[in-house]
């Protein structure tokens, strides 16, 4: 008789524990088919924001992104142009969204930030590029950046606010002809030279231009990129040389008697 009740509770230890199996294992697949995106966040596989100043202070702000994994149709990215005019899409499957009335809205302002409207279009896939482009008038004015000793302060901040992680950022800035990057100030992400030999930025040269470009890796939600600099005239304008040259004319003649060869010679 004992043997009879040990074997019954065996038996229904067994069936718990197969139960219980059961419910694991069918409960957590049922739960990953109902939300399968949870687990795996949206990526940009990068996106490039970048500023070309033209000596007139007007200045191209463009944006290039590379889509990764995407699990919506609205693609909102914070740009400088929110006083901008001439928004074009240049390239890739993506138009800008409308509004009401279904006329283009190519921007909208995002917790009070202006952000690029853009929406994918159908076939729109991982490794598709898109670029967007607009004018920005007046973004650099040189009396208001000059600083002591002739020093112009330019700087850039891009926060993350998608809801994707950007696997590669890059954030840039063409300087106003004339202008030379002489000082780095603050950067995000910050340079350390104990930790790496390279910093996060590059200063390039194109043309008679400076670039600077600082990069940011796996951005996530919320991340930032930004930079501060200093810059200086690297050349002088023609007003300088046209003085220059009257100054060194000037004082040529006030001693033309003495390189006057003296009679009889």
């Amino acid at each position: 008789m004992r043997a009879r009740r040990v074997m019954i509770m065996l038996l229904l230890a067994a069936i718990s524990a197969l139960t219980l199996f059961v419910v694991v294992l069918f409960g957590g697949a049922a739960e990953a088919a109902e939300c399968p995106a949870s687990a795996v966040p949206d990526t940009l596989a990068s996106c490039r924001d970048h500023l070309d100043v033209a000596a007139s202070g007007d200045a191209i702000a463009s944006v290039t992104v590379v889509l990764g994994r995407v699990s919506s149709m609205d693609l909102l990215l914070p740009c400088s142009c929110g006083d901008g005019r001439g928004h074009v899409i240049t390239k890739g499957p993506a138009a800008f969204g409308a509004d009401a009335s279904g006329a283009p809205l190519p921007i909208v302002e995002v917790l009070g930030r202006p952000h690029w409207n853009l929406r994918l279009l159908a076939g729109a896939a991982p490794g598709d590029t898109i670029v967007a482009e607009a004018v920005v008038p007046g973004w650099y004015d040189a009396d208001a950046t000059r600083r002591e000793f002739g020093v112009h302060a330019l700087g850039r901040s891009w926060v993350n606010s998608t809801p994707a992680v950007v696997r590669r950022m890059e954030l840039g800035l063409s300087l106003p002809p004339g202008l030379l990057v002489e000082r780095v100030g603050a950067t995000t992400p910050g340079f350390n030279a104990n930790r790496s030999p390279e910093p996060p930025y590059r200063i390039l040269r194109e043309g008679d231009r400076d670039v600077f470009v600082i990069t940011t890796t796996d951005l996530e939600p919320s991340g930032r990129s930004a930079f501060a600099l200093e810059a200086r005239p690297g050349r002088r304008g023609p007003m300088a040389l046209a003085v220059g040259v009257l100054l060194a004319a000037l004082y040529l003649l006030s001693f033309r008697d003495v390189l006057k060869p003296e009679p009889g010679r």
